[in-house]
Parts: C-alpha cells; sequence; structure tokens
C-alpha cells in the first residue's frame, strides 16, 4: 500500500494567507456625515453666540445713555433745589426725544433728610426694557416745617 496524498485546496489556503490589510484612503460614509453634524453644531453654537452679544451690547450702549441722561437731570435738579419734589419729564431740551424721567423724593428716616430716586426709561417702554435708577439723599435745611421744603 502507498501512501494516500491528500490535496490540500490551495484557493482556500492562499485566500487565508493572502489576508492582507487594506490602506484605507479617505472617510467612510459614517464618518463623514458625523464630522458634518459636528461642524453644523458649531456653527450653530456660534451664530447663537453672536446674536446673544449683539443684544448685550446694544443693551449696555442703551444703559450707557441713560446714565448719562440721569446723571446730567440730577445735578441739574440739585441745583435749581428742584428736586425738593416729585416729578416726571423727558429730555427734549437735550435733543433726546426716546427718554422721559421721574423723580420721587421719599423721607429718608432721618431728620432734615430726603432720599431722592431718579428714574430714566425709554418712552412708551416696553416692561422688559432696561430703565436706569439714581439714588441720592438731600439735606433739606429746617424751615417751616414741611417735610422737603428747602428755605430760600
Amino acid at each position: 500500500m502507498g501512501r494516500r496524498r491528500f490535496r490540500t485546496a490551495t484557493r482556500g489556503a492562499d485566500s487565508v494567507r493572502n489576508i492582507k490589510p487594506r490602506l484605507r484612503k479617505g472617510f467612510t460614509l459614517v464618518e463623514a456625515l458625523a464630522a458634518l453634524v459636528l461642524l453644523g453644531v458649531g456653527i450653530a453654537a456660534v451664530v447663537t453666540a453672536q446674536g446673544s452679544l449683539g443684544r448685550t451690547e446694544s443693551r449696555m450702549q442703551e444703559l450707557q445713555v441713560m446714565a448719562r441722561l440721569a446723571e446730567s437731570k440730577l445735578s441739574e435738579l440739585m441745583a435749581t433745589e428742584a428736586a425738593n419734589v416729585s416729578d416726571s419729564g423727558d429730555f427734549t431740551e437735550e435733543g433726546d426725544t426716546e427718554h422721559e424721567w421721574e423723580t420721587i423724593v421719599d423721607p429718608s428716616g432721618v431728620e432734615n433728610v430726603n432720599a431722592i430716586r431718579l428714574i430714566v426709561r425709554k418712552v412708551g417702554g416696553r416692561t422688559n426694557d432696561p430703565e436706569y435708577e439714581l439714588n441720592t439723599l438731600q439735606f433739606v435745611p429746617p424751615g417751616d416745617g414741611t417735610a422737603g421744603a428747602a428755605t430760600p
């Protein structure tokens, strides 16, 4: 008896031995879509932040104008002794038709001292529009006994 020879299937063996890792060139579709989604989310966040920054800057500029108007009006009222009574008005003399002011004079709790609040807001403003409030105290010399009255 002779030895039997078995033939091996070269095709199967070669295919197992000749498996080489493929060199990948480029991205898969899933990777490209994931990158696009991340890029879209990032761009949306930047656009939202820019809009928010613009609104905040506009609001700060508005408050700066109001602060300037309030300080000017309070100085005028204190110099003319018109700060002794609650009053209101606008800034047309200063060339500003967009803002209005109001003073509220209350006793401070200390004898001969009034608490003065000056509030500047937009004319016809909405409830969420900014307003600027300036507070100070004013000495009222003792006079004829009326609260808040200054003696000449």
